[in-house]
């Protein structure tokens, strides 16, 4: 084609591929960029014009000359940049500007000498900013470029030195080229990032990227769908809700449930779970667990899904560590409820902050273990009631909160497995997706997705980065439980819960601990999302420990866990009530062709890597607060 207007640069798909891997493996520093700030929307528009007039792209030269105009770019500033005249231009953008040129003349390969003089003079973090945007306007430009060029040979304006089989290959192509180059820099990334002792005796890229896939396993591996139709089964394909009642109770194949038996003026609730995968092409982490306290007049059986986030994606169910420390706070909420009703105290609100540290040490190796460190829970209550009355609250209900005396304290764990039982002939894992972030029961909206918590009692932290897997890896989970304000069911909590880790999503989701009162329950109750979450935990480990195995040619074809929890109340809604969780039955069923002995090690590694199995067998340094009307009383 020989008109002026239509003269860019011609490339070729693998130079697109190229691109896209580099725009791909660069998208998060992209997304901070443009959250961070240190990018005005104006100076963006300009570094995207600043390559676009290299490159040559109609497409991308009307869509950013209009945002910059509306970003209050001038008409002059924005000529000169088209004209490639970037002398006049504002002496801190030009650096930036030429160094886009620079960039794009370069075909994306910038000399070292040019790219040092860059990043010292906007310093590493706003480089990084300007950078991913130059890497994303590459790939559009060449896409734009090609796409041009395609449609115009229809109208009988070829573009010169373009061929179609290019044009078609990156136009189209892209269909194909971007999701391979997602897959290539995942692999890739998680390679650098995450082998460590194993990374010399990896023999090929497909060994290396089954032991990378093991990190993302373990805390990321999820993924999102949209609309909430209900539970359904599609050709064998199941489409679940976050969380839903069921009318089925858990039937674990490891034990017998039996309802602990309560000594005179004891509660005893006996929670119990079974789990199992959900198989779904786009995650091997989706899950899911059934839970009910047995013998118990009222409490319904719900089902728990289970998913992470990661580096490139957001979970699409709570993950497992979130339904622990949800049962954490809202479990204390209903001991402080209890003892204000015990003490007649007129109190305006109450509600409890909990945040839960967690680490791994030493991943990927022998002595490969999961942590919980430690558990910070804040109760705050406004009222006008005498300090001491307050802090009297406190001490009552931390002395009946059978959760935390169970966190603080070493609990008898009794764990066995069991191996190619015949309950895999009916319980084996199936296929399905969850169908959508929003959850209903009875009208109630029990899940959904919402903005990030606010806690008064300490500072929310800074997500975890999905991409680099540190050793320590440390992360927390962050819950904060308040009453639902349900006359009906006094003890219905409205529980705001976040991990703070790259694409881990806030929830909201509820819990009922309303015990005796009329009517169904609306929601599982605090001990439920405890006990799920320490059995989810643990399939989440089971998951990781199966990729280990696989990589040492040994094939474990399906997995479960089950649980019993105990929790006793003494005393029951009385001033001298005392909780206490005093005995937990774990199973792990493990399906395979191995040994007896292999199987045991692959369940062994599994809990020895379980966060939330560590809180219960060990003492968790635990430390409780009390605020009134904002201030902490010592």
């Amino acid at each position: 084609m020989e008109s002026q207007e239509l003269k860019a640069r011609i490339f070729t798909p693998a130079s697109f591929y190229r691109h896209l891997k580099i725009f791909v493996a660069s998208f998060s520093e992209f997304r901070k960029s443009r959250k961070n700030g240190n990018v005005s929307k104006s100076f963006s528009e300009k570094i995207m014009l600043a390559v676009t007039q290299v490159n040559g792209c109609r497409y991308c030269n009307y869509v950013h000359t209009k945002n910059a105009v509306d970003a209050g770019t001038s008409v002059d500033e924005i000529k000169m940049l088209l004209n490639g005249e970037l002398g006049e231009l504002d002496n801190d953008e030009s650096v930036a500007l030429m160094f886009a040129q620079h960039y794009a003349d370069t075909n994306g390969k910038p000399d070292k000498e040019t790219y040092t003089t860059f990043v010292e003079h906007y310093g590493e973090q706003k480089a990084v900013d300007i950078l991913a945007m130059i890497k994303v306007i590459m790939v559009a430009n060449i896409h734009g470029i090609s796409l041009d060029a395609f449609l115009s040979r229809f109208k009988g304006k070829q573009m010169k030195g373009s061929k179609l089989k290019n044009e078609l290959g990156i136009a189209l192509g892209v269909l194909v080229l971007l999701p391979t180059a997602i897959i290539k820099v995942w692999f890739e990334k998680r390679v650098k990032n995450s082998i460590n002792e194993n990374r010399n005796k990896m023999k090929t890229i497909k060994n290396m990227s089954i032991i990378v896939l093991a990190t993302s396993l373990l805390l990321g591996g999820g993924t999102s769908f949209a609309q909430n139709l209900g539970k359904t089964n599609k050709k064998n394909k199941t489409d679940y809700n976050v969380i839903s009642r069921l009318d089925v109770s858990p039937r674990p194949a490891g034990f017998t449930p039996v309802k602990a038996t309560p000594k005179s003026g004891a509660y005893i609730e006996s929670v119990v779970t079974t789990s199992n995968r959900v198989l779904n092409s786009e995650t091997i982490m989706l899950k899911k667990a059934s839970v009910q306290p047995i013998g118990e007049k009222g409490n319904s059986p719900w089902e728990f899904l289970c998913d992470e986030g990661g580096h490139t994606y957001e979970q699409s169910a709570l993950n497992p560590l979130s339904y622990m420390v949800g049962g954490i706070s809202s479990s204390l909420l209903t001991r402080v409820e209890q003892a204000i009703k015990i003490m007649n105290l007129d109190v305006v609100s109450a509600k409890v902050e909990a945040k839960v540290f967690y680490r791994y040490d030493d991943p990927f190796t022998p002595k490969w273990i999961g942590y919980t460190d430690k558990v910070v829970a804040n109760i705050l209550i406004k009222s006008d009631e005498p300090t001491e009355k307050i802090a009297e609250v406190k001490r009552m209900a931390v002395q009946a909160w059978a959760v935390g005396e169970c966190l603080m304290n070493e609990t008898p764990v009794e764990a066995k497995y069991t191996y190619n039982t015949n309950i895999w002939d009916a319980e084996s894992a199936s296929s399905g997706k969850v169908i959508g972030s929003e959850s209903y029961d009875n009208g109630l909206k029990i899940t959904s997705k919402v903005e990030k918590p606010k806690p008064e009692s300490f500072e929310l932290g800074t997500d975890v980065s999905m991409e680099k897997f540190t050793n320590p890896f440390k992360f927390e989970v962050v819950s904060i439980s308040e009453s639902a304000n349900d006359k009906q069911r006094p003890y219905l909590h409205k529980i705001t819960i976040k991990a703070i880790q790259e694409n881990y999503a806030t929830w909201n989701v509820y819990a009922d601990d309303s015990r005796g009162y009329k009517g169904i329950d609306k929601a599982p109750t605090s001990t439920d999302y405890f006990t799920s979450g320490t059995t989810l935990c643990l399939m989440s480990q089971l998951t990781g420990s199966s990729e280990v195995f696989k990589h040492k040619g040994i094939e474990i074809n399906d997995y479960r866990a089950e649980h019993q929890f105990n929790y006793q109340v003494d005393n029951y809604m009385t001033p001298s009530a005392t909780g206490h969780v005093d005995s937990v039955t774990t199973r792990i069923l493990v399906k395979s062709n191995t040994s007896e002995k292999v199987m045991s090690d692959f369940a062994s590694l599994a809990l020895r890597m379980c966060f939330a199995g560590e809180a219960v067998t060990g003492a968790t340094t635990t430390e409780i607060g009390v605020y009134q009307n904002g201030n902490l009383i010592k």
